[in-house]
């Protein structure tokens, strides 16, 4: 049996590479450019500073001088995908990581910068 999905299937390649030129499109059409090393980086000059944007599947990390240039970003993506959850990061100021389907505790990553800084 086989079927037709209107939506894309979590976990299967296909739908992750479509995910992918999704976001990145949405990121292109709000003026940012892929950095030239890692394809999962976009970064925008606004009001004057560097707004780096970074994503891993459905996970995003962003960071700018201005809180509320973070916000505006934010709204802008949730404007195209819906209400996502909004952690601020305890270790870095100004540093946002958006979980789109719902984390509700920035403790599920507690321990994890610490671990990076380490290595």
């Amino acid at each position: 049996m086989y079927l037709r999905l209107a939506k894309a299937l979590c976990g299967c390649l296909k739908s992750t590479l479509l995910w992918y030129k999704l976001f990145k499109g949405t990121l292109e059409d709000m003026g940012f450019k892929l950095n030239k090393y890692d394809p999962c980086v976009a970064n925008k000059k606004i009001k004057g500073t560097q707004f780096t944007i970074g994503w891993w599947v459905d996970d995003n990390a962003m960071t700018h001088d201005s809180d509320s240039v973070i916000d505006d970003v934010i709204a802008d993506i949730e404007a195209k995908f819906g209400k996502m959850t909004v952690t601020r990061s305890t270790h870095f100021p100004r540093h946002e990581f958006l979980f789109p389907w719902g984390w509700e505790s920035e403790n599920q990553h507690e321990g994890v910068v610490e671990a990076i800084i380490d290595l």
